[in-house]
């Protein structure tokens, strides 16, 4: 069975470059694609739903939506399907990863506020909490859509576990060759190199990759993560980040003022998200 990988989309310029590095990557992992979008009706949403939707995404029916979004599926080099759901976020996700078993869930984010953004809000956070998926967003600047070849893996001292369905994208990186290196951020002091030390095996231990060998551990010295994850990014020329949301950040406002959330506004490349138990 080949494996598939959802792609939300909602017309906005942000899907558009989501389901180009999508394409991409299905092609180079001869994998299946299903294009997903959640329906609005626009005689039933709210006023404050209309500002953070594409106004194309409205004044359709939902058998013009799933047409059109047929006519793209048509157009691709890969297999793909088209599913449209007027259901909430949370249950439309949660039944394609059930129904697909996909690899990855890959969103476009943008700098507007569209419903592809509450990915990374407080407005999404029922829906990461349920479904728990590896998502891949894809910066709309993203000029190239490079296959992630050289990855980038942000982690500190603390011990971590991912879940089943994130532990499973070892076989992705195994089909990508992926070229991994362990990005450590801290202020500095005395043990700052052993805590750099103890986050790559940390991520050794975790098993995504065949191997991480020692000269492809970066530390980097700044007071704010985020801007040293991103720093990373440039000095490695990193195709692709992969940041660890761990079960704190997912309770409360937690989530958009977390690290995670940062890297994945201000990272230039896509930014891999996995979970942990």
């Amino acid at each position: 069975m080949s494996p598939s990988l959802v792609v939300l989309m909602d017309f906005s310029p942000g899907a558009e470059v989501a389901l180009r590095y999508a394409t991409s990557l299905a092609e180079q992992l001869s994998a299946k694609l299903v294009l997903l979008h959640l329906y609005h009706d626009p005689l039933l949403v709210s006023e404050t739903a209309l500002v953070t939707v594409p106004v194309e995404a409205y004044y359709q029916s939902q058998q013009e939506v799933t047409e059109h979004l047929q006519q793209l599926a048509k157009a691709l080099p890969v297999p793909a399907e088209v599913a449209v759901a007027a259901n909430t976020i949370p249950e439309v996700v949660a039944d394609a990863v059930q129904r697909y078993h996909p690899w990855l869930l890959i969103a476009g984010r943008e700098h507007a506020n569209n419903i592809l953004d509450r990915l990374v809000s407080n407005l999404a956070l029922p829906s990461l909490r349920a479904v728990h998926f590896p998502l891949l967003l894809v910066p709309e600047q993203l000029a190239e859509t490079q296959i992630p070849v050289r990855v980038l893996v942000a982690a500190d001292r603390h011990a971590f576990e991912l879940n089943e369905a994130s532990a499973n994208t070892k076989a992705l990186f195994a089909a990508l060759r992926a070229e991994p290196a362990v990005v450590h951020v801290s202020g500095g002091g005395p043990l700052a190199a052993a805590h750099a030390q103890t986050a790559l095996a940390h991520v050794r231990r975790a098993g995504l990759f065949e191997q991480v060998s020692d000269n492809r551990l970066y530390e980097v010295r700044d007071e704010d993560p985020a801007e040293g994850i991103v720093q990373a990014i440039a000095d490695l020329q990193a195709d692709a980040v992969v940041m660890l949301a761990r079960p704190h950040s997912f309770f409360g406002g937690l989530f958009h003022r977390s690290i995670t959330a940062q890297v994945m506004r201000h990272s230039p490349v896509p930014v891999l998200v996995l979970h942990t138990r």
